[in-house]
């Protein structure tokens, strides 16, 4: 069984600039990147396990698995447990551990999608992206995955060798928002 990685910033509370908002990194247990090929669909796994259809720009959920589809053939799949959930087991042939290539972190406070929407290429208030609940975008120089059921708790998805600077950028960027 894999081990958890190790944390990689100090991403533990307030941020310097702004004490109504909170960074905070989350462990992930597993996470998957899903790739389609000619034989095993993404949209296979998404009625396997889901019971639902997978479209680009949607995220699924179904029970400690989460499912974000942000390009065609392509998602990324969480789960609370390290090894690949039993429920997609026939479609491991198209699933590629990742867990150890990403930090996942936590924006929390009431105005965690008006300050990230400040910052990012994309405009976070446009109504497809607030229906989807998810989006893939840069914020500085940084790759993003960002993704939320309340806008008031944002989980970011960023390389975890860009991690710890990225923390450090966040922490800049809140002492000059308004």
């Amino acid at each position: 069984m894999p081990d958890a990685p190790e944390p990689v910033t100090d991403a533990t509370g307030k941020l310097s600039g702004r004490p109504d908002l909170s960074l905070d990194e989350v462990g992930i247990h597993g996470l998957w990147s899903i790739q389609s090929s000619k034989t095993l669909k993404l949209e296979s796994l998404a009625t396997t396990v889901f019971n639902q259809d997978a479209k680009m720009g949607t995220m699924l959920k179904a029970n400690e698995l989460l499912l974000i589809q942000l390009a065609p053939g392509m998602a990324y799949l969480f789960s609370d447990q390290f090894r690949f959930p039993y429920e997609g087991q026939n479609f491991e042939l198209i699933a590629t551990d990742i867990s150890h290539g990403f930090c996942q972190l936590l924006l929390s406070g009431d105005d965690s999608l008006e300050f990230l929407n400040a910052y990012t290429t994309v405009d976070l208030e446009d109504e497809a992206i607030i229906t989807a609940r998810c989006v893939r975008t840069r914020l500085g120089q940084y790759a993003l995955t960002l993704w939320w059921e309340r806008p008031t708790e944002i989980h970011i998805l960023v390389d975890r060798s860009y991690a710890r600077s990225f923390c450090t950028y966040l922490h800049a960027l809140s002492t000059r928002w308004f």
